[in-house]
């Protein structure tokens, strides 16, 4: 969630005006959620860098969420890989071309 968070220009100015990401990758990350303040946003519109975001297709394992809507997680040795390897290619593709 934090690294969608900073992948926005407004956020990250704020929070660190001399330095940024060059890209993001979240696993399983909340994109929103409301509180009784209000709306909390973390994959903004003013994203602004490469980001990847990995969700899970088939989980198994059903928890419930602070919204009270049900997740399910499950672990698969062969989808862990793939998104290691999905990561590590997005992150090499992205910051060898900030260089």
């Amino acid at each position: 969630m934090v690294g969608l968070l900073v992948n926005s220009r407004a956020v990250a100015e704020a929070l660190s005006p001399s330095g940024r990401f060059a890209s993001v990758a979240s696993f399983y990350p909340a994109c929103y959620f409301s509180t009784s303040r209000g709306a909390v946003e973390f994959l903004r519109p003013d994203t602004d860098r490469p980001t990847l975001v990995l969700m899970g297709e088939l989980d198994n394992l059903t928890k419930t969420d602070f919204q009270g809507n049900r997740v399910t997680y499950r672990y698969d040795s062969a989808v862990t890989k793939d998104s290691a390897r999905r990561a590590f290619d997005f992150f090499a593709e992205h910051m060898s071309a900030r260089k």
